[in-house]
């Protein structure tokens, strides 16, 4: 949980907030003990922590880095949630110092623009952009024309023709 403002994480997945990775980043708790099991077998969580002053100069510490090589060589995949990209400096920050960043945006509310302007800023950063997540999509509104146009299409994977 890299959302060190409004976390909900912790919430989700129904564990403690008390120390988290703010605790670890301030030099308060050891990064074994932040790390946590969640009830789905197979994913561990660490949560935020308590909400500090300076969120910021917390993710883009050497600390940080560290805890991210950490984690990295103990977990297959580590995903960091983080505030939205315009919102604060947060994911910016956080898009520079890992392996590939992975927008999320709402379907039916994200628009063009502010989606457009939140690519640039993370291009700016030099972010690894490897996807884009689209959440809550309607596609029964939304992509009736997509949904009724791909059912009629076929494709041949042995000759690589469509049919």
């Amino acid at each position: 949980e890299a959302d060190l403002r409004k976390p909900r994480l912790h919430r989700i997945f129904r564990t403690r907030n008390l120390t988290g990775l703010t605790g670890h980043l301030t030099g308060k708790a050891a990064l074994k003990d932040i790390i946590h099991q969640t009830p789905i077998e197979n994913v561990w969580l660490i949560s935020s922590g308590l909400i500090p002053p300076n969120p910021v100069e917390l993710l883009n510490s050497k600390i940080m880095k560290d805890v991210l090589a950490e984690v990295s060589e103990a977990f297959d995949i580590v995903l960091l949630d983080s505030p939205p990209v315009l919102a604060v400096i947060d994911s910016v920050v956080i898009s520079s110092i890992v392996e590939g960043t992975l927008l999320v945006i709402q379907g039916g509310q994200t628009r063009r623009r502010p989606f457009l302007a939140a690519v640039e800023q993370l291009r700016r950063a030099n972010a690894n952009i490897i996807g884009v997540v689209v959440n809550g999509l309607d596609l029964s509104r939304d992509g009736g024309f997509y949904s009724n146009h791909y059912r009629y299409y076929k494709y041949d994977e042995r000759s690589g023709k469509e049919e």
